[in-house]
């Protein structure tokens, strides 16, 4: 019997991972680009992620938001105990982490109602039953007006790979160990299998495709994917279905790089797509367009379309930044038709203008070499380099200040277990409202300067500790000399390619 488990895998915990597009600044942007109102992330919002996981996403979202109130729900108490003691060491007392499953969650007598409520991945990971208790929960606790961002393996995507999952199920059920042993005794399996010629294999390419996608992944992350009990892709039909029996309509995709037509469709499949009045048939064509597999959307509980007259000073209010230093960013971005080129003559003033710091549209309407692109154009552009991650959408300078102490708090806590542990790539950032990736060796070089040491001194016993030794142009670093004058080599690195856009995010 599975117990309390249900059938979920539950001896190996989820990644420590963020999720970026279940930030509430990026959802009242994806609103707002698809002309829709949302919850204003400035306002004392309450979120509910439902299925946290590790917690890392409600972790960072609280500590950049010190107004809000965000709840974390996961039924696995490893990852409840671990995400608490950060929470506490972060000073996180606008976090609440809960040790239930959604049927416990969803029965509390006093749960507030939701401005935003996330589900990543669980969609497809959860039984028919706690499906039926989470669209029961949104419509009980979700406000009107309130966001819910679902993200799901897909249809029809899926199909062509979903015989792997099953397969990979089946073999690692009947081997013995860990997760993550198991899972390699079933790539074994499957390497020998595939050595006899299936036709199975022969006859449906996305097979050994996503097989050789899936051997180098992080074992945490296969496990709960491929060895839960419960496991099912859905098509967009399916999923609106379902939500709209809490009262939710179709709002847009989350990620906006895929809501830009020309970056995704031909001129005949846009033309194709435009025909189509209803929203639900038209993402269901674009998804057999695509062969998506993967969508994360979001979803209103009562859609309201802004006045054009609305539409345009959300615009001209909606700020800005450069996420990624100016140097490094892409002339080119990818979409489902491949790369496709930033026009010099637009982005290059943008990402000029953002690189200096937070900007409103309005202002950066009127900077040099923008003033020739139309209104359409700008959103546009905007759109892409959020979607790409290249810019995030920025909260208000109101407010800074508080966000700014209580980001510096958990990401001293961050930091100081960079010394000890390799598994938090995450800071908060109170520009954003959201999270900034930093690799360990970038997190030790802040701890340096919050402590006011040398860096190398601060990151090499780290590093000899944990038997680790740098490279330079290729040759491994024996020596403590070598490695400290290394250290010091990146740490001038790091401090001028990167420490001007940390500095821009609030770090």
């Amino acid at each position: 019997m599975p117990g309390w488990t249900g059938g979920y895998v539950t001896d190996i915990t989820y990644t420590e991972s963020y999720h970026r597009d279940c930030a509430p600044t990026l959802l009242a942007f994806a609103a707002l680009a698809a002309g829709f109102r949302a919850p204003d992330p400035a306002a004392p919002l309450r979120i509910c992620d439902l299925g946290c996981g590790y917690g890392l996403t409600a972790a960072v979202l609280a500590a950049a938001n010190p107004g809000w109130q965000v709840h974390g729900v996961d039924f696995n108490p490893a990852h409840i105990a671990a995400i608490r003691r950060l929470a506490e060491a972060g000073g996180l007392d606008n976090a609440h982490f809960h040790d239930e499953s959604f049927a416990e969650f969803c029965a509390r007598p006093d749960l507030p109602a939701f401005d935003i409520v996330t589900l990543q991945g669980v969609w497809t990971w959860v039984s028919p039953e706690d499906r039926d208790v989470i669209t029961a929960f949104l419509r009980r606790h979700l406000k009107p007006g309130g966001l819910v961002f679902c993200a799901y393996n897909a249809l029809p995507g899926w199909s062509a790979a979903a015989p792997l999952r099953a397969l990979l199920k089946t073999t690692a059920d009947a081997a013995a160990g860990s997760p993550a042993e198991r899972l390699d005794a079933a790539f074994a399996f499957l390497d020998r299998l595939s050595a006899v010629d299936p036709a199975a294999f022969r006859n449906n390419p996305a097979l050994a495709e996503r097989l050789a996608l899936n051997r180098g992944q992080d074992r945490r992350y296969l496990a709960h994917e491929y060895l839960n009990r419960h496991w099912q892709p859905f098509h967009v039909a399916e999923v609106a279905a379902a939500l709209a029996e809490a009262k939710l309509d179709y709002l847009g995709p989350a990620s906006l790089i895929d809501g830009v037509d020309a970056a995704n469709l031909t001129a005949d499949q846009r033309a194709f797509l435009d025909t189509l009045s209803d929203p639900i048939l038209r993402e269901t064509a674009r998804d057999f367009i695509l062969n998506r597999h993967f969508r994360a959307d979001v979803y209103v509980k009562g859609r309201e379309r802004l006045f054009s007259a609305e539409a345009d000073a959300g615009w001209h209010a909606a700020r800005f930044v450069l996420a990624t230093p100016r140097a490094a960013v892409p002339a080119t971005v990818v979409g489902h038709l491949g790369r496709i080129r930033l026009l010099p003559e637009i982005y290059d003033p943008i990402l000029d203008a953002l690189a200096d710091g937070p900007l409103a549209v309005a202002d950066l309407a009127g900077r040099p070499g923008l003033s020739a692109v139309n209104a359409a154009s700008l959103r546009q552009a905007l759109a892409v380099l959020v979607g790409a991650g290249i810019a995030e959408p920025c909260l208000p300078a109101e407010g800074l200040e508080a966000r700014a102490a209580a980001a510096r708090r958990f990401n001293r806590a961050v930091l100081e277990r960079a010394a000890v542990a390799t598994d938090i790539q995450w800071l908060a950032s109170p520009v954003t409202g959201g999270g900034v990736q930093l690799d360990r060796l970038s997190q030790l070089f802040l701890l340096a300067e919050t402590l006011g040491a040398d860096p190398a001194d601060t990151a090499w016993p780290v590093l000899a500790r944990d038997n680790q030794r740098l490279l330079h142009d290729g040759r491994r670093l024996d020596t403590p000399e070598e490695n400290r004058a290394e250290l010091t080599r990146r740490h001038a690195t790091f401090q001028s390619a990167h420490r001007p856009t940390l500095t821009r995010l609030g770090i």
